[in-house]
């Protein structure tokens, strides 16, 4: 991959938490030449420890139900962890996880750093393929940014959506515009409109997972429309999705008691992205809940490939980045337990059984008989929800799955901890729920305190 500062037109030179006077702060130097070419445009963009590494937030995974902390290793953990994984209403501690807002928000200045350039390039008969390419490209990556930032600091979408509020959306790379929140309806509004002129620009697969596809962005648009619940448009886009990339790992091909039995960049990764490294969610650091890891059949080989016994405790291994830090992109596995839920939702039950047999085969023993025996619809759809809680562990995933279906009010949720014997609960829609804005980030854009 092309490092950033190898550019040849100069530095963009991005710091956080610098001298906190920049909204973001994200400084540049106006000194230094800007690039200005297409190759420009594409270094940007292939700086995947920018673009890919660590730019899924870790914090959907602290504060998720997946996993318990033993009292040992609470006692050694940093104070703006203890604070995650206790849900308490003040989580960092001088910028100490921050990271999960101003990742996000250095990846969209890159994203539209690149976006920039190309406009000024322009196209013509000799560009047309790549700079349609890498404006693709550019815009997943900003719609990806500004996805994250909407799963973590605001509300699950409802008919409030409106009113709400949302993130703010970052449309240029000029750090003196005047900004503010955006309502949580225009945040998702903006996130679709990138993917689907995204959509209109590919016209083939990418070469590289951490090159985001057509099939990526079709699959980042069925897991924004799940999340707004118009399961209409995102069983259409899952469609579209897996007519690019449908591609399964069966699991009975894999060595499953190996310390790490997934390939990075397997097959089954439609785009590839790492969360964010915290000590806490390390897979050496966590139990998995028993009522997770009871959910697991004996022939399903999930048991075996995804935990291990270490020390007591039952550490999560399942990684698709085939090291301890942990996988958070997308895969076609996710996209057909989308398909799934949504055949669910569209009252097509058969299809949907038919569907999530199909995903189950890959993944129980050989010569399983995999039955769904659910008929009705609320309990299809329970069943659905079991298996992507089985599947998407640990990819910062749950958190927000969790919101949405607490939000419906079918099955609500309440979540709990044990800590030295002191328990700490977090009840469905809990305002908790919404992750608070780093104080740095209050303290230094003029948004308003009480905007949370």
């Amino acid at each position: 991959m092309c490092n950033i500062a190898k550019v040849s037109m100069g530095l963009i030179v991005l710091n956080l938490y610098s001298c906190g006077e920049e909204f973001l702060d994200i400084k540049s130097d106006k000194k230094i030449v800007i690039p200005t070419t297409i190759s420009d445009a594409a270094a940007i963009l292939e700086n995947s420890s920018v673009m890919n590494e660590g730019r899924t937030p870790n914090l959907p995974d602290i504060s998720s139900d997946d996993y318990e902390v033993p009292s040992n290793t609470f006692a050694s953990l940093s104070p703006w962890e203890k604070n995650a994984y206790l849900w308490n209403s003040k989580i960092y501690v001088d910028t100490k996880g921050s990271e999960n807002w101003s990742f996000s928000y250095q990846q969209i200045y890159y994203a539209n750093l690149a976006l920039e350039i190309l406009e000024g390039v322009g196209k013509d008969g000799t560009n047309e393929k790549q700079y349609n390419s890498l404006k693709a490209q550019a815009l997943f990556f900003r719609a990806w940014g500004h996805y994250q930032l909407v799963n973590l600091f605001c509300k699950a979408y409802d008919a409030d959506a409106t009113s709400e509020l949302g993130i703010v959306i970052r449309l240029s790379t000029d750090l003196e515009e005047k900004i503010s929140r955006s309502t949580l309806s225009e945040s998702y509004e903006s996130i679709i409109s990138d993917l689907y002129l995204a959509s209109t620009l590919h016209s083939s697969m990418q070469e590289h997972k951490t090159h985001p596809s057509k099939a990526a962005v079709f699959a980042l648009l069925s897991k924004s429309y799940l999340m707004m619940g118009d399961y209409k448009n995102s069983l259409l886009y899952a469609d579209s999705c897996l007519l690019y990339h449908s591609h399964l790992l069966d699991y009975n091909d894999i060595t499953a008691d190996a310390a790490l039995p997934f390939e990075r960049f397997n097959k089954e990764v439609i785009f590839h992205s790492t969360v964010n490294y915290a000590p806490i969610i390390l897979g050496s650091n966590i139990n998995i809940s028993s009522s997770l890891y009871n959910l697991y059949e004996e022939n399903d080989i999930r048991k075996r490939a995804f935990f291990t016994l270490r020390n007591g405790n039952l550490n999560f291994k399942g990684t698709y980045n085939n090291s301890a830090i942990a996988f958070g992109g997308i895969t076609s596995a996710e996209v057909m337990l989308i398909k799934a839920e949504c055949l669910a939702r569209e009252n097509k039950l058969e299809e949907a059984k038919n569907c999530l047999v199909h995903f189950l085969k890959h993944r129980y023993m050989k010569g399983t008989s995999i039955i769904i025996s659910e008929s009705s619809w609320g309990s299809l759809l329970s069943r659905i929800w079991m298996e992507r809680r089985k599947e998407l562990l640990m990819r910062g995933i749950r958190w927000s799955d969790l919101k949405r279906i607490n939000r419906e009010g079918l099955n609500p949720i309440t979540l709990s901890r044990n800590i030295d014997d002191q328990l700490y609960f977090l009840e469905a829609n809990d305002r908790r729920y919404v992750l608070p804005i780093p104080d740095v980030v209050i303290e230094t854009s003029g948004l308003n305190q009480n905007l949370r």
